[in-house]
């Protein structure tokens, strides 16, 4: 071949084959490959990503504070990233209604999504069942009582109702472990403790935070002096993650 035939030939087979390895190669192929196994790439590529950029941050700051000066010097604002709108609860629930509408997501997933953003919303209240009596004893219980309680109705968290002669008396918990060495005939509201308590108007989400924090499982729903029932991380949980095969919830009184 002539030379100049030979130089363009080889200058063309050369720009080909180097475009090919960088986006087949270089790119799509790894990006295929992360987004089939995203937690094993990030933890792969993680540590290495910042040990790379730790030392060459400042050259990266200095040259992207040129660009944005030269964007400036046209009259347009520099941004760091492309606005996309209000990301709240209402954007989310509709993009997940739309993707199961469109087959891209399964039921099963969008019930789980949405039932996790309605958390957001929902108060403790409109966790208690209204046609379930929470599992208690009264008052002036025994231990033996609460364990045949218990036995009936499988919680080992069991409900003692407040002293009705005390003022302001709250109601407790007693968990039956701590009633197998004591008497049958001792009273249940010595073994039990004070409840833990949360008001009637309480975020889902706050009380699961508050519950988590305490280490709890269960929680006294009030409002002001008058008992309105139990949640427990269970109802929660079940909002999120139904269970057909799962025990009632506890309700309300």
């Amino acid at each position: 071949m002539p030379l100049w035939l030979a130089g363009g030939a080889a200058f063309a087979l050369s720009f080909l084959l180097v475009t090919f390895l960088h986006l087949v190669v270089g790119e799509m192929a790894p990006k295929s490959w992360a987004i089939a196994h995203p937690e094993r790439s990030a933890m792969i590529i993680g540590i290495p990503s910042r040990a790379f950029i730790w030392p060459i941050r400042p050259l990266l700051s200095w040259v992207n504070s040129i660009a944005n000066r030269l964007v400036a010097a046209t009259g347009i604002q520099p941004v760091e990233s492309a606005a996309v709108g209000e990301l709240n609860a209402e954007t989310i629930r509709h993009l997940v209604e739309h993707s199961a509408s469109v087959g891209s997501l399964g039921s099963s997933f969008r019930t789980q999504i949405s039932s996790v953003i309605e958390l957001e919303t929902m108060h403790v209240e409109q966790l208690i069942a209204s046609n379930k009596a929470p599992t208690a004893v009264a008052a002036g219980a025994s231990v033996a009582e609460v364990q045949a309680v218990a036995a009936r109705s499988g919680h080992m968290r069991i409900l003692v109702a407040a002293d009705p002669g005390t003022i302001g008396s709250l109601p407790g918990v007693v968990h039956v472990r701590d009633t197998l060495l004591e008497p049958a005939e001792r009273p249940a509201r010595e073994v039990a403790r004070i409840a833990f308590v949360i008001g009637v108007g309480t975020p889902v989400h706050e009380a699961l935070a508050r519950l988590r924090e305490a280490s709890e499982q269960f929680a006294v729903v009030m409002d002001g002096e008058q008992f309105v029932g139990v949640v427990t991380l269970a109802d929660v949980l079940r909002r999120v993650l139904p269970d057909p095969g799962e025990p009632a919830a506890y309700g309300t009184a």
